[in-house]
């Protein structure tokens, strides 16, 4: 593909790149070793060992943290993220909000000072990060509850809030999630990793969970809840130009 690259003109290199990863890619196989793990597992390890925290995704790891969720909830994106969200909420009439894939709470932390009248509840799988954030942030208003989003009911909410949780999820996961947390809220916002419609080769291209998602210039994927298997409809609120120039995040509300 490289010798094409350089002896094509640019807008036919992408259409044959497309066609070719069309043709070829059935599956993404970086994530296959964490197949056989539990979520709880997983993202245990990924915070243990600091997988989020090497490369361009330490660009924004703050000093001395002890968990850190990547550069997603440090970047741009994430200020218009929570402008978006605040907005909302002032909109709706939100009093109170379940946060799945709460993380470092750098995120939800934002909101809640920016929001002090509302309740919160960060939902996570790894059971020291819940432990540390109910240590060091829990209020009478904020609270952090170690629960598999898969199987257990989580609290409910005026407004449910997914952000870029999906993108490291299998397909088969994603139902189960989605089926299992969405219904009996109101108000949902998930935001979403995805290729910029130009590099898009195809939605929702087959992984196993883990750290890793399927945006990427080789993959060219990402998750559309609106595509094949998934069946929700959905419209976009926001789309923010990412670090890398082919990909944005987009934050869409489930309708």
């Amino acid at each position: 593909m490289s010798l094409l690259k350089s002896i094509l003109p640019a807008e036919i290199y992408q259409i044959v790149r497309k066609t070719y990863q069309r043709l070829r890619l059935k599956r993404i196989g970086s994530d296959d070793q964490y197949s056989d793990m539990s979520h709880s597992k997983i993202f245990s390890e990924i915070y243990d060992n600091g997988l989020w925290s090497h490369g361009k995704e330490a660009n924004y790891l703050p000093a001395g943290a002890k968990y850190y969720s990547g550069s997603g909830s440090y970047n741009r994106s994430s200020a218009e993220y929570i402008r978006l969200v605040t907005d909302y909420i002032r909109a709706h009439n939100i009093t109170t909000i379940t946060d799945i894939g709460c993380g470092d709470f750098n995120i939800g932390r934002q909101i809640c000072e920016q929001n002090p009248s509302l309740s919160y509840n960060g939902i996570d799988v790894v059971p020291s990060l819940i432990q540390y954030n109910n240590d060091t942030f829990a209020s009478e208003k904020i609270h952090f509850f170690c629960l598999d989003t898969l199987h257990q009911k989580i609290p409910r909410a005026d407004l449910l809030l997914i952000r870029q949780v999906l993108q490291h999820l299998s397909n088969t996961d994603i139902i189960t999630l989605t089926s299992n947390c969405f219904p009996g809220f109101p108000h949902i916002l998930i935001t979403e990793h995805q290729p910029k419609p130009q590099y898009l080769i195809r939605e929702n291209i087959e992984k196993a969970s883990g750290p890793n998602t399927r945006v990427g210039s080789f993959t060219g994927s990402g998750v559309y809840l609106d595509k094949s298997p998934f069946h929700y409809r959905w419209q976009r609120l926001l789309s923010i130009e990412d670090d890398n120039p082919h990909t944005q995040i987009n934050t869409y509300k489930i309708l």
